[in-house]
C-alpha cells in the first residue's frame, strides 16, 4: 500500500475531527512535523508506536463510528505498507 493512501487517510481522520495538525499531533503525543510528514506522504507512522495512540484517539472522538472506521483503514494500510517493505527487503536479499 502506498504512502499516499496512508497520508490521505490520516489527514481524513484529522480533518473529520476538525483539528489542526498541531492539535492532532498533541493528541497523539507526536510532533507537528511528524503529522506534516505523514500527510505529505514523506513517511508513515510506525505501526508498533501508533496503533494504540490512533485507536485511543479514534474512540475518544465525537464522530465515533467515522473515526473508528478511519482508524481501521489506517491500521490496515500501515500493516500492508509494512508487509510490502518486508517483502521488498526479502527480494533484495534473495
Amino acid at each position: 500500500m502506498s504512502l499516499s493512501v496512508i497520508s490521505q487517510e490520516i489527514k481524513k481522520l484529522r480533518v473529520m475531527n476538525m483539528q489542526s495538525q498541531e492539535d492532532f499531533a498533541l493528541a497523539l503525543g507526536v510532533s507537528r512535523s511528524a503529522v506534516r510528514d505523514w500527510e505529505a506522504g514523506r513517511c508513515a507512522p510506525r505501526l508498533s508506536n501508533m496503533e494504540k495512540k490512533l485507536y485511543d484517539y479514534a474512540y475518544s472522538k465525537p464522530h465515533g463510528s467515522g473515526s473508528i472506521t478511519q482508524f481501521k483503514v489506517i491500521k490496515e494500510a500501515l500493516v500492508q505498507h509494512k508487509t510490502d517493505r518486508v517483502n521488498a527487503r526479502q527480494l533484495r536479499i534473495d
